[in-house]
């Protein structure tokens, strides 16, 4: 079925550079851009690339492309009409050095809208020599599929969205593993504190030991009840502070808006009675803070008394061993109230922690529910491309297959590790999941590690020793988060089996992978030199044939050489390119009933007349 509507690339005028001045059209279906070496074919399609920023995310790829476009623009900028598949029509201004592009309406009124998002204006290019590097990139291959699924810049954009919620839960939950780490080995030596204050005991010393942790703890319990009152307080000022949403109903024309009404207005009564109750707690509990202060300060009174008869006490002792023992006993005392306070503290913090790593827990179930729709829809995707290209093509899908990111971490991670990793790497990466091997680590299970991966036990040891002394807490959060995107697999048929891209000549990849950019698509599709690579035989009888079949429902605009896409693919718009060698130009503009622009053709395309009839009596045709 034709796609009844779809995005259009209408106009591109261009002042500074190469073709300053020129305004170049395009027309809805086929597009051909032809001329001689050094014409600007390819300079047309970078051009438009950069208005629409619309690279690879490639970045070596992408500063190749922007190094290019400079000599070509100069300080100059590029202005490009759109229309979208819904009919609306929109202005997108870029100059060298804009960060993104400016879009605008026809009169030239700025819209806060940008190209992914408010005008999502997809388009697909693929530059020159960019087919055959298609068919070695996986997230090219993927962007195949993405570009088609309706609902990935929204699923992407949540995706974006819980990975930066991870990211700064893991920056929390790992600054908080380390202090708790770090209060545990400091409080090893607590068990050692009780054991020779327990030599040491004795019913004065002891008595004085029980008074200071009474006060000790009395502090505390203090301490504990006004911060736990602040909390309150601060909670119920911020509910007073904020202001409760309301349902909203617009349609009072409703049948039962009497109910609606009334509904709404026991919500707001119940609301204003509760901000009045918590108005009520506020007050009270600035109230307590008071009276808990005035006690505390009766308190501090008290234990001073207190202090001053336990001096009292300790100087009556006898000095010969005891007052020694005194000495020891006070400094382990005074040792062990320091330790109970970090025990107290590493509660906190382990509180604290067990919220983060629900908070986590939450954010990867989202995460977990945005990466299945997403599959979901990427397989519908793959399932329609093989309805249409099998049994010559064959695409599939691996859930969470792209491994790459996991491979580079562990290869980051076991450079230093004296041992040759190649091939450990690959026996942990097919049988582990990055959370499984995190948890491995954490629990030093090298038992577990050597049972999964088929690793010797010596070297499951080492292994599993280095990386749990490597990565710190935040290396293995990191390591448990790592993104796996799925992986296409595109097949191609040779034969009676089918060969994968990484096995395929340039040409076959080429062949492989050009199928599934000429397919009904909204989006414009730019292609430079798609001929590459290609006998003219595959262009004749199935290039040709799709181009003729896609361009009443797609834009097509195609940078070429070879006479069988623009004659005939039977190009509605032929724009035949000149150049003097310091400025370019639009030398002549048609389809081939147009007399000269069928002899530009001819004579770029062919050679001539005489070049073609030359060819043709040799053939004895």
């Amino acid at each position: 079925m034709v796609v009844q509507n779809w995005h259009k690339i209408l106009e591109l005028r261009v002042l500074g550079g190469f073709f300053d001045g020129q305004v170049i059209t395009f027309g809805p279906h086929l597009n051909c851009l032809v001329g001689g070496r050094g014409a600007g074919k390819t300079s047309i399609i970078e051009l438009i690339r950069f208005a629409l920023d619309a690279y690879p995310a490639d970045l070596p790829a992408r500063r190749k492309l922007e190094q290019h476009l400079t000599g070509i623009l100069g300080n100059g900028k590029v202005r490009l009409t759109v229309e979208t598949a819904g009919g609306q029509q929109y202005v997108v201004q870029r100059s060298l050095g804009d960060r993104a592009p400016r879009v605008s309406d026809r009169a030239g009124n700025p819209l806060a809208l940008d190209l992914a998002g408010g005008l999502n204006f997809g388009v697909v290019i693929v530059g020159q020599s960019e087919l055959e590097s298609m068919a070695e990139m996986p997230a090219a291959q993927l962007a195949l599929i993405d570009g088609k699924c309706p609902s990935f810049p929204f699923i992407k954009n949540e995706i974006r969205t819980c990975l930066n919620e991870l990211a700064e839960n893991r920056t929390a939950l790992s600054g908080l593993i380390e202090e708790c780490q770090a209060l545990s080995e400091r409080l090893a030596i607590l068990p050692d504190i009780k054991e020779r204050l327990q030599a040491l005991a004795g019913d004065q010393l002891d008595h004085l030991l029980q008074r200071q942790r009474h006060r000790e703890r009395e502090r505390m319990f203090f301490d504990q009840l006004m911060r736990t009152v602040k909390q309150q307080l601060q909670q119920d000022k911020r509910r007073l502070a904020a202001s409760q949403p309301e349902p909203v109903w617009d349609e009072t024309a409703a049948p039962n808006q009497d109910i609606l009404a009334r509904a709404l207005e026991i919500s707001r009564e119940t609301e204003t009675a509760v901000r009045q109750l918590v108005s009520q707690a506020v007050v009270l509990q600035e109230k307590l803070l008071q009276q808990l202060a005035n006690l505390m300060a009766g308190l501090a009174e008290r234990h001073r008394a207190q202090e001053r008869e336990d001096d009292r006490i300790q100087a009556g002792l006898p000095v010969k061993g005891l007052g020694e023992a005194v000495q020891e006993r006070n400094r382990l005392t005074g040792l062990l109230l320091e330790l109970e306070r970090l025990v107290d503290r590493l509660a906190q913090k382990e509180q604290a922690q067990a919220v983060l790593l629900e908070q986590r827990q939450q954010i990867k179930h989202r995460l977990q529910q945005l990466q299945y729709n997403l599959y979901e829809q990427r397989l519908r995707v793959c399932q329609e491309y093989n309805n249409l290209l099998q049994p010559e093509i064959q695409v599939n899908l691996r859930q969470a297959g792209n491994t790459d990111k996991y491979r580079e971490f562990l290869a980051a991670a076991l450079s230093k590790s004296g041992m040759h990793y190649n091939r450990l790497t690959e026996q942990i990466v097919c049988r582990l999941s990055p959370g499984e091997l995190a948890e491995i680590l954490r629990h030093r299970d090298d038992r577990y590690l050597e049972q999964c991966c088929g690793i010797d036990k010596d070297r499951a040891q080492r292994l599993a020793g280095f990386l749990a002394a490597q990565l710190t807490p935040a290396d293995l959060l990191a390591l448990e988060d790592i993104w796996l995107e799925d992986l296409v697999e595109i097949r191609l048929q040779d034969g009676a089996a089918y060969k994968t891209l990484e096995t395929l000549s340039k040409g076959q990849k080429c062949t492989a992978v050009l199928p599934l950019l000429l397919l009904e698509d909204y989006r414009p599709l730019l292609i430079d030199q798609p001929e590459d690579h290609l006998d003219n035989a595959y262009i004749f009888h199935t290039v040709v044939p799709a181009l003729k079949k896609v361009k009443a429902g797609r834009q097509m605009i195609f940078a070429t050489h070879n006479p069988n896409i623009p004659v005939n693919g039977e190009a509605e718009n032929n724009l035949v390119l000149a150049a003097d060698g310091c400025r370019g130009r639009v030398a002549l503009q048609g389809d081939l009933s147009h007399p000269p622009v069928k002899d530009a053709l001819n004579l770029l395309l062919e050679g001539g007349p005489e070049a073609l009839k030359g060819r043709l009596v040799r053939y004895e045709y």
